[in-house]
């Protein structure tokens, strides 16, 4: 069953790609959480402050409990002073143009493979 990630599309606690959950196809995301529901709850796309974007990972022998999914929500380290949240993130493709970027930003989502997924996946040190 396809799954989704729920992640950081700009930086305060958490930093820009960094994946916040991993959320059961079907969950039902809030206002807060994604555009969509921004919108749908009587507010403009241009008052959307950005916070998070939502990828639907499309892959259907899939459903995000697996362990190269999990990783994405590890922790950087048990100190509590880490420099960030999370050990990797998922970084931009470098194209403007590329239908995902253009997607997250026109809706604030996008749906993806894990492959698409797996390519952008990067560490941080």
């Amino acid at each position: 069953m396809p799954f989704s990630l729920q992640v950081k599309n700009n930086a305060n606690s958490y930093r820009q790609g960094d994946v916040v959950a991993i959320r059961p196809y079907g969950f039902e995301y809030f206002e807060g959480d994604c555009l969509e529901k921004w919108i749908e709850s009587g507010r403009t796309k241009e008052s959307w402050a950005h916070p998070f974007a939502i990828l639907y990972v499309t892959d259907e022998n899939m459903d995000g409990t697996e362990s190269e999914v999990q990783v994405l929500v590890e922790r950087f380290s048990d100190d509590l002073n880490a420099p960030f949240n999370r050990k990797y993130y998922i970084t931009l493709p470098s194209d403007e143009n590329n239908p995902h970027r253009i997607s997250i930003r026109n809706t604030g989502q996008s749906s993806v493979t894990w492959a698409e997924v797996q390519a952008l996946i990067a560490e941080h040190s």
